[in-house]
This record gives C-alpha cells, sequence and structure tokens, in this order.
C-alpha cells in the first residue's frame, strides 16, 4: 500500500510540474478604448474672423450622480478648461455631454489648437486624449475631428428661398466605394424622401486616424414644408453607419 500511495503522489507531483502556466491575455488597445467610460463623439473649430469657436459632443458612462465633463485645451498663447453640459440620456446607461466656447485668434495660433476629455467621478479621473496624442484641430483643413463614430452631421440650414435644406457630412474614410444617403420627411414620417450626398473634399489626418471626408447634400422639399426632419446612412464596405441625431433625427425649420 505504501509502495503504491508513494506511486500516487509522485505521478501527482509530476502532472503537476507538467501543468501549462496560463496568465491572464492583455487587453487590447481596441479593447481598452471601447472599455474606456468617456469618448468624444465629434468636434469642431469655427472661424468667426475676430476668434474662434470649439464645440463638440462627448459619450460618457453614467457610473455615478455626481461627475465633471471637461475639456482641456491649449493653444500657441494659451489655453484653458472648458466645462460640458449635459445633453440627454444614451443607450445602454450612456449620456451625451456638450461644449462650446469661443477663443481668442490670439491664444490659438497658427497651428491650432490641442484638446482633450476629461471625465471625475466617483472618486476617479478618465481621459480620453487620443491615445495619448491629444486631439488637433485649427481653421483651416483640419477644422473637424470625429471620435467614436464614423459619419457625424456638421451643419445644415433651411434655405427659404431655394426651399430647400443645404448641409454637410464628416464621414471616416474607410475604404471605397461608399454613399451617404439622407432619409427625410416633411410630415413626419407619414411619407419620406430619399437624396445622396456628394463628395466634397478631404480632410487632414493630423488625429492619427484615416482621413475624413466632407459631403454635401440638398433636401428639396414643397413651398409648404414648415420643417424638415432627417437622419444619414454612411455605406462602405457592405456596412452601414447612422447619425440620426442620437435617435431623435435632426430637424431644420424653415
Amino acid at each position: 500500500m505504501k509502495t503504491m500511495f508513494k506511486a500516487m503522489l509522485v505521478a501527482m507531483l509530476v502532472f503537476t510540474m507538467v501543468q501549462p502556466v496560463v496568465f491572464a491575455a492583455e487587453p487590447t488597445q481596441e479593447e481598452v478604448v471601447a472599455s474606456s467610460p468617456v469618448k468624444l463623439i465629434k468636434a469642431q473649430l469655427i472661424d468667426n474672423h475676430y476668434y474662434y469657436t470649439l464645440s463638440g459632443q462627448v459619450e460618457i458612462i453614467n457610473i455615478a450622480f455626481k461627475k465633471q465633463v471637461a475639456i482641456t485645451w491649449n493653444g500657441d498663447a494659451a489655453g484653458g478648461l472648458i466645462e460640458a453640459n449635459y445633453k440627454m440620456p444614451l443607450e445602454n446607461g450612456h449620456e451625451l455631454w456638450t461644449f462650446k466656447t469661443n477663443i481668442n485668434k490670439v491664444n490659438v495660433g497658427e497651428k491650432g489648437l490641442t484638446f482633450a476629455i476629461r471625465f471625475k467621478t466617483a472618486g476617479k479621473t478618465f481621459w480620453d486624449n487620443n491615445n495619448y496624442a491629444d486631439y488637433t484641430l485649427d481653421a483651416d483643413m483640419n477644422n473637424v475631428v470625429l471620435g467614436n463614430r464614423n459619419v457625424a452631421v456638421e451643419a445644415s440650414t433651411f434655405d427659404w428661398t431655394e426651399n430647400a435644406v443645404n448641409g454637410t457630412v464628416i464621414v471616416r474614410n474607410l475604404g471605397y466605394p461608399k454613399t451617404v444617403k439622407i432619409t427625410y420627411t416633411t410630415d413626419r414620417w407619414i411619407t419620406k424622401k430619399v437624396a445622396f450626398a456628394k463628395f466634397t473634399e478631404t480632410l487632414g489626418d493630423a488625429n492619427n486616424s484615416d482621413n475624413v471626408e466632407r459631403w454635401t447634400f440638398k433636401l428639396p422639399v414643397d413651398t409648404n414644408a414648415k420643417n424638415v426632419e432627417y437622419a444619414v446612412a454612411y455605406t462602405v464596405n457592405k456596412k452601414t453607419y447612422w447619425d440620426n441625431n442620437n435617435l431623435i433625427n435632426y430637424i431644420d425649420h424653415r
């Protein structure tokens, strides 16, 4: 019995020694970014002749009730802190926050500005700093940046002289060919129409991402139309990405 017991013990020890050591997998960069509780959606720098207007949207995870979302920016001559404001709830416990401020051109300089998103909640501080590179904006060919979205409406206005809504869309250049389709209505979706945007220009790629493109669109309407409601679908590589203004659609008024 003792001999058998010793043989079994030796066998167990050998089995234990030759077992492979399994380490926990390191998270990939994509997984780290995907799990971040704060993400830039989009930002823009507009030249208003005497000053710049910096504006944008941020998506956060609602970790705790008390929270602060701010944008830290730096230009050639100065920097600052912009407090973001809560806008609306999103899906899956997320929230939309927006920011907007005017900045003296002297403080920005010719090279534009860099910025990052800071999110404080539950005694912790989280950052979206474009993977440690910060985001970059200038008033020339790099005045728009896409964060965690692949398509975003840049601007739109109702032109009553043309009876149409004119607008621009920013898309991330994910491949070719691609289409940018706008579905719209003037009667609260009793009827609907479709229009296609046209490529206008390629913008800069200073934010360590693929180039982004600007597309323009026109939505013709009847003379008696008061409101135009629409959403944008960007199709590329057999996938479709939507910008529907966070599920409430865009609305322009005459």
